[in-house]
């Protein structure tokens, strides 16, 4: 996932997910739209897709804050109502996600962004992204917009 921003200074995650064949990007289009049905605080909301560009691209929403790894290595690991508040956060949003029928991928605690709002999934379990940089869908493609632009990398 990479830091990106729109032209309203808006601030996004951009994911560009590596799609060789016909049959990936197609799977990929199933679970984004079933992502786009996911309601939970907890998770990260899929803002806009573009599969039918060059590269395909996704942007969802950033989740400002260190990431679950980052504050385990920190200060060690969490005991007491701090863990059942981050395991009550983690297991809404997994529910959410599985009612909507969307594919999550590995749940690390890379993925899991310590935000002002509580605990908060981030980093789709899209197929690993390719390099570059993003430009505008094609033309007729699911979004016509460009995606935010400002790229740097997201950890």
């Amino acid at each position: 996932m990479r830091e990106a921003y729109d032209e309203s200074g808006a601030r996004h995650a951009l994911g560009v997910p590596w799609l060789p064949d016909a049959d990936a990007r197609a799977r990929l289009a199933a679970s984004a739209e079933a992502a786009e049905h996911v309601r939970s605080l907890s998770v990260a909301k899929l803002t806009a897709v573009c599969l039918d560009g060059e590269p395909p691209y996704l942007v969802s929403e950033y989740i400002e804050g260190p990431t679950l790894r980052q504050v385990v290595e920190r200060h060690g690991p969490y005991a007491g109502d701090d863990l059942y508040r981050l395991a009550a956060a983690t297991a809404t949003a997994l529910a959410a996600v599985h009612e909507a029928g969307a594919v999550h991928g590995a749940l690390t605690p890379e993925k899991v962004v310590l935000g002002a709002r509580g605990p908060g999934w981030s980093g789709w379990g899209w197929p690993a992204t390719a390099a570059g940089r993003p430009r505008t869908c094609t033309p007729g493609a699911a979004s016509s917009s460009s995606p935010p632009t400002g790229r740097t990398p997201v950890d």
